[in-house]
């Protein structure tokens, strides 16, 4: 929680973390940290033993699966000196989400993976929060 703190103070984001007892198991298993803030719920995790490229296969995969209506991916341009990659996925219909991910390579091997999903009006909103948190983001981890 160290890191996620880190980067949510610095891009001034009023945040609250999650405690794992108020998690559902899903969410205390697979992540290292959960957020909350401004209707954003946003994660973190260290993935080992993987690289990339697999993970954003995976995302996509995983994410096209839970959607039941029409679903969009992309990825956007890495920022200028950067190992990151950037990843957006979203799912339009009745309950619309988003979901950006923000995938850093770390320097002890692995990956640092932070996630930032918002449903309804969050869901909306969800690009300019993901635009600045992943520009504090890499300043904290590529340093």
């Amino acid at each position: 929680t160290e890191i996620a703190t880190d980067i949510l103070r610095r891009a001034n984001f009023t945040f609250e973390f999650q405690k794992p007892e108020e998690l559902a198991g899903n969410l205390r298993d697979k992540y290292d940290a959960v957020w909350r803030a401004d209707g954003v719920l946003g994660t973190l995790r260290i993935v080992s033993g993987s690289n990339i490229g697999k993970i954003r296969g995976e995302l996509i995969a995983d994410d096209a699966n839970s959607c039941k209506s029409k679903f969009a991916s992309g990825a956007l341009p890495a920022m200028s000196g950067s190992q990151s990659q950037t990843i957006f996925t979203s799912c339009e219909g009745d309950n619309p989400w988003s979901v950006y991910y923000i995938a850093v390579p770390r320097r002890k091997g692995g990956i640092y993976l932070l996630g930032l999903a918002g449903t309804g009006e969050a869901a909306a909103k969800l690009q300019n929060v993901a635009n600045a948190y992943r520009t504090v983001a890499l300043e904290v981890l590529e340093r």
